[in-house]
Order: structure tokens, then sequence, then C-alpha cells
């Protein structure tokens, strides 16, 4: 591997880690025009579990999730 790849592997690593760090900061759920909750960054309604108990985080980006009113 030369230089030029191994600095190319870490800003990969460095904007994974980044990207996940931002996604561990809780974001307020928002509402569509019907009053269905969706993800503040993917714009998914998977947001509550079987039993139809809030999740903590979506279920399809893994975004953490503010619920406060």
């Amino acid at each position: 591997m030369t230089s030029k790849e191994a600095l190319e592997n870490i800003k990969k690593g460095y904007d994974t880690l980044k990207e996940l760090v931002e996604r561990d900061i809780p974001k307020k759920v928002c509402y569509d025009n019907v009053g269905r909750s969706e993800c503040p960054s993917c714009d998914r309604n998977y947001l509550f579990n079987g039993r139809m108990n809030r999740n903590k985080y979506c279920g399809y980006c893994g975004q953490r999730l503010d619920w406060s009113e």
C-alpha cells in the first residue's frame, strides 16, 4: 500500500466516524402533514417496534431520536 492509498483510507475512516457521531446526536422527530412521525435524517417512518413503542433509534438509518415535545 502506498502512502497516498493509506491517506485515502484514513480519510474514509474519518468520514465514517464523523457520520456515526452525528447520528448519535439526538434529533427531534418530524411529522408529516397527516401527523405520522418521520426520521429527521432519512424521512422514513420506521420509528416504532412491534409493540408500537417508540424506538430510541430509527430502524432504517440508525439516527438517534429525540421524542421530547
